[in-house]
């Protein structure tokens, strides 16, 4: 038994509306951030491929991807605002609260995309870790070998108009020019 006792019909028929839409809006998001973690394996590919062309392209493709799933996640949050307040659940409670306050029928698809989305979120996590590790290591290593090299460069970098940057992040060359 829910835990809200829909006062109306006409309140339980917004509700499950409202549901539907939420399931169409997680459905989408998850359906991004899956597309999303497959770029960033491409991305992967492209870095260790030392592909730079095809890594600016990824890159772009990204944060295109990167606004669209910005955007749905504005909806969703909306409409689960909406749901939240019209089943009385307050802003501490989680998602799975949420769910004991909708009727069973209504809340399975619900719990089935909430588990896609959190899989697709950790996948981008997980990709996302092991590329900057990949790349901060990567960048580390070849940091030493310049100063092993150019003792009296340590840690100094110029730009192309001779003046002083510093070395703050990874250092990249591209020999395509």
């Amino acid at each position: 038994m829910p835990l809200f006792p829909f006062a109306d019909t006409h309140t339980m028929d917004t509700v499950r509306a409202d549901v539907r839409l939420l399931e169409r809006f997680m459905g989408e998001e998850a359906l991004c951030l899956e597309n999303f973690s497959a770029l960033e394996e491409k991305l992967r590919a492209a870095v260790l491929a030392r592909d730079w062309t095809g890594l600016e392209e990824t890159l772009r493709a990204l944060k295109r991807l990167g606004g669209e799933i910005a955007a749905q996640e504005r909806q969703r949050a909306a409409v689960y605002e909406k749901i939240r307040a019209a089943c009385g659940a307050g802003p501490e409670e989680g998602f799975d609260a949420l769910l004991a306050r909708i009727p069973l029928e209504d809340s399975g698809e619900l719990s089935a995309l909430y588990r896609r989305t959190r899989l697709a979120v950790e996948k981008v996590r997980g990709i996302t870790g092991a590329l900057s590790a990949y790349v901060n290591a990567a960048g580390s290593v070849l940091g030493r070998v310049i100063e092993e090299f150019f003792p009296a460069q340590r840690g100094s970098t110029y730009t192309r108009t001779g003046r002083f940057a510093g070395a703050d992040g990874p250092l990249v060359i591209n020999h395509s020019l």
